[in-house]
């Protein structure tokens, strides 16, 4: 599973001569069978997500949606159908992944530690 698992990442420069590492963006390359179960995964996640936004509504709304969302995970902690909410900061999303926090999250939803 290691195998599958493993990604090499790349720094390639944003900018003519950097100085400092803001200015490199990484690129991972990776295991051909792990990019297609992500594409996988991908897609399936695609299927629910267009029903979380309306072209209607403004973005401000959808933080009201998301507010309720996890007002109502809370209300529901005791019942055997949890969710799970993973928020995404798509302003710098090529730049940075808080990669501690999201495998704290997979490890307690119950990922196989291969995975994390």
């Amino acid at each position: 599973m290691e195998e599958v698992n493993h990604t090499s990442v790349v720094l390639t420069p944003k900018v003519i001569s950097p100085k400092n590492i803001s200015q490199f963006r990484p690129i991972s390359l990776c295991n051909v069978i792990y990019k297609i179960i992500s594409k996988v995964i991908v897609n399936r996640f695609c299927q629910v997500l267009h029903r979380c936004t309306d072209d209607r509504r403004q973005i401000t709304n959808n933080i009201f949606v998301a507010y309720e969302i996890l007002h109502s995970f809370k209300k529901r902690r005791g019942n055997a159908n949890r969710g799970f909410a993973l928020k995404l900061d798509m302003t710098k999303a090529y730049d940075k992944v808080e990669w501690c926090f999201t495998e704290r999250l997979m490890r307690r939803m119950g990922f196989n530690e291969e995975w994390t």
